[in-house]
């Protein structure tokens, strides 16, 4: 009986230390996952102006007829969630949200008690057409349309509210002189000179409305970036968003290297309706990369807070590709799709397709790249 019990006991024992060891086998393999992570790498600047645009031209010469532009398109599918409590007005449910605390830009906002939404125009750049109507929901017996603001020469696209202000992201049209140098003229022969010819670059423009008074509406600062508006995200007051802009290789021809830089313009309250010059998004020198570089175009990451409207933007230029974006209340991610092959024919010594994606810090305010991770597909 005793010998039984003891082959029992061995048993046991057997079991348990094969349990164990197991589990730390498993822990083990767990904690080696094949899955890639983010490297620590940070991003490099370039040296020049010059620098930046052979990066650009190089990448341009290879490319030559074959210059492949994927969609945009953001990343998640919006889920409800829970009815949020206010003070004096019921429960309401807010839209267009993927992560908790993270809030998402949409054409329809609620506050519980006012319902703010943007009219669209059926043509793009003419003027009015577009409106922010601002509807007094709550309590019901007192609903009604309180103003309806006309967005002229703009074309709204979504927006956040905070308090009594409400950000609008849109696009513009905007005429931009180009200046060519003048060539050398030979002696005894009249100067030529150059007139400036004008293009019409689109831009991601961002209007902040002052709602104190919520039947007048007050534009108090509006700023406009080179490019194409991707997506945007929200925590607590600050407002974090991206900018697509693609170089300008028609006016490197007769210009100079910094030209290539996306404009940007700044023009707050006092500033409202006065005629603003534009200028560089950042310097040369401050634009961002890593190795190896894929210059398609820009990206640039911005943020504002919306409890000092007018405060400075804090800004990120990335050498790259925005496609999709994703946050968490922590760190916002960006990531690209990189194509290892030109002219349309791929080399089966070249590595396949693969997502790359940038990690970014939030921080009140403060963008700051972590690291970036590459996945095959």
């Amino acid at each position: 009986m005793k010998g039984n019990l003891k082959a029992l006991g061995g048993l046991t024992l057997f079991f348990v230390l094969a349990l164990v060891l197991g589990g730390i086998v498993s822990y083990q393999a767990y904690q080696i996952s094949p899955y890639p992570r983010f490297g620590e790498a940070s991003l490099e600047r370039f040296q020049s102006c010059s620098a930046l645009t052979d990066a650009f031209k190089e990448a341009q010469q290879k490319a030559q007829s074959y210059y492949m532009v994927r969609g945009i398109q953001d990343l998640g599918v919006a889920v409800p969630m829970a009815a949020e409590a206010g003070k004096g007005v019921p429960a309401y449910s807010t839209t267009n949200i993927q992560v908790a605390g993270v809030d998402e830009a949409d054409i329809v906002k609620t506050d519980g008690e006012y319902i703010y939404t943007l009219s669209t125009a059926s043509y793009r750049y003419g003027e009015g057409g577009s409106k922010l109507i601002i509807a007094k929901a709550y309590p019901a017996e007192a609903s009604e349309i309180l103003s309806e603001t006309t967005l002229e020469n703009f074309y709204p696209q979504e927006m956040f509210i905070h308090g009594d202000y409400v950000l609008i992201f849109g696009s513009t049209r905007q005429e931009i002189p180009i200046y060519r140098e003048t060539p050398p003229t030979p002696p005894g022969m009249a100067r030529a000179e150059i007139m400036p010819y004008p293009y019409y670059p689109d831009f991601a423009t961002i209007k902040i409305f002052d709602m104190s008074d919520r039947s007048d509406p007050e534009l108090i600062r509006s700023v406009d970036f080179e490019g194409s508006y991707l997506s945007s995200r929200k925590i607590g007051p600050y407002v974090y968003f991206v900018i697509n802009s693609y170089p300008k290789y028609h006016i490197l021809e007769g210009g100079s290297d910094e030209d290539i830089i996306p404009l940007y313009r700044d023009a707050k309250k006092q500033d409202i309706g006065k005629n603003i010059s534009f200028s560089k998004t950042c310097g040369c020198v401050d634009v961002q990369y890593f190795e190896p570089i894929n210059p398609e175009r820009f990206v640039t990451i911005a943020s504002l807070s919306l409890e000092d409207p007018e405060a400075e933007i804090n800004k990120e230029v990335v050498v790259g590709s925005g496609q999709n974006i994703y946050a968490s209340l922590d760190n916002l991610y960006v990531a690209e799709m990189n194509y290892p092959f030109w002219f349309g024919v791929r080399s089966e010594e070249i590595p396949q397709e693969k997502t790359i994606v940038h990690k970014f810090s939030l921080d009140e305010g403060e963008v700051s790249h972590v690291g970036h991770m590459e996945a095959p597909g």
